[in-house]
């Protein structure tokens, strides 16, 4: 008798299950040398904070050490393209998802660029090789599963001894799925 009660439950219990489609805006990273380098992470802390009903903002605090004289590195942060129930397409040639990106070494704004890449190996012989805007809009079958990610990438100079590195964004969350 307890066999067919638990069987009843147990049809009763998916009877009232739902299922829906997901979407992620974004999927978690860390800044990545784009070379081989002897600095080293010493800390990282990272920050979520919601700011609205459909947003957060990303605070990362890192602290990297470098045992030598002083150099110039190019840094990434790789910021995965959207999938699911969502429109991946760039927005001004940057994630759609994510704005306000800044970085901020040693107490110094540093520019940025982004590249637009679809291989892991987007990095040679001290370039990007990054996709055009133009021919990634084109190329773009299916808006909800698109072929490429971001990279968000600047020069570093990383002093000798303990340097502090602080990057921030602004993230959209899902809100109709």
């Amino acid at each position: 008798m307890n066999y067919l009660k638990g069987l009843v439950l147990l049809l009763i219990s998916h009877t009232f299950c739902f299922a829906n489609d997901g979407a992620f805006y974004a999927k978690g990273n860390h800044l990545i040398p784009m070379y081989e380098t002897d600095i080293s992470v010493k800390k990282e802390i990272l920050t979520i904070k919601r700011i609205n009903k459909t947003q957060v903002k990303i605070d990362v605090y890192y602290e990297f050490y470098n045992p030598l004289k002083e150099k110039t590195v190019e840094v990434g942060f790789e910021a995965a393209s959207p999938t699911g129930d969502v429109n991946g397409s760039p927005v001004n040639g940057q994630h759609p998802y994510m704005k306000g990106f800044n970085v901020n070494l040693n107490n110094q704004s540093l520019p940025y660029a982004v590249a637009i890449v679809n291989d892991s190996v987007y990095y040679k012989n001290g370039k990007f090789i990054s996709k055009k805007l133009s021919s990634v809009l084109k190329e773009i079958d299916n808006v909800n599963e698109v072929n490429f990610f971001y990279v968000y990438h600047f020069k570093a100079t990383f002093k000798k001894g303990l340097n502090i590195l602080k990057h921030s964004y602004i993230l959209d969350l899902s809100t109709g799925v």
